[in-house]
């Protein structure tokens, strides 16, 4: 019998460290009188490599091998918009960029995530996968709306929803470490 590993809780693991590293910086914890240029190159390696680089791995296994079954594709590819979200998010904070840009970017993860959560209800997968998903998309609208420069406070309400996502991704990955997520 060959021992196939199950990625599905290194890639949320990754998304778990990620989203609370990003969600403590955006509320402003453990930051105040940090050199702000050098928080955001640390914070672009959590995403490079957690956020970004685990869940890309994931990805690749799950459509590779099929480990989810007939919803590899479906897990696959959550994983694989995630991963490559942190991938550019993480360039964003290295390098810099235009935040509109960034936003313009963040409301097309939003309207992918809207497809994926409705896939995920419409399979019964409403706790956990769903509610993080929805989070998710709140997550994204009030990225858009801050970078945009309507009402730059919503930052705060992304690190807040990046928490929750953090906690609901806790309750992924002890599925997935236990008995896989499906």
């Amino acid at each position: 019998m060959v021992n196939v590993m199950n990625p599905e809780a290194l890639g949320v693991l990754g998304l778990v460290i990620t989203v609370f590293v990003f969600g403590l910086e955006q509320i402003g914890i453990g930051t105040k009188g940090g050199d702000h240029t050098e928080i955001g190159k640390e914070v672009s390696y959590v995403a490079f490599w957690f956020g970004g680089v685990a869940q890309v791995f994931t990805a690749i296994y799950m459509y590779t091998f099929g480990f989810a079954g007939p919803k590899s594709i479906y897990v696959g590819t959550v994983f694989g918009l995630y991963g490559f979200f942190w991938l550019v998010a993480s360039n964003h904070f290295r390098y810099g960029g235009d935040k509109k840009m960034l936003g313009n970017f963040c409301g097309a993860v939003g309207i992918m995530t809207v497809f994926l959560t409705v896939i995920a209800f419409k399979l019964g997968l409403v706790w956990p996968l769903g509610t993080v998903l929805a989070l998710i998309i709140g997550l994204m609208v009030s990225l858009v709306i801050a970078l945009h420069g309507i009402k730059p406070e919503m930052i705060k309400v992304a690190g807040l929803l990046n928490i929750l996502i953090g906690i609901g991704g806790l309750f992924l990955f002890w599925s997935a470490v236990t008995h896989g997520l499906f």
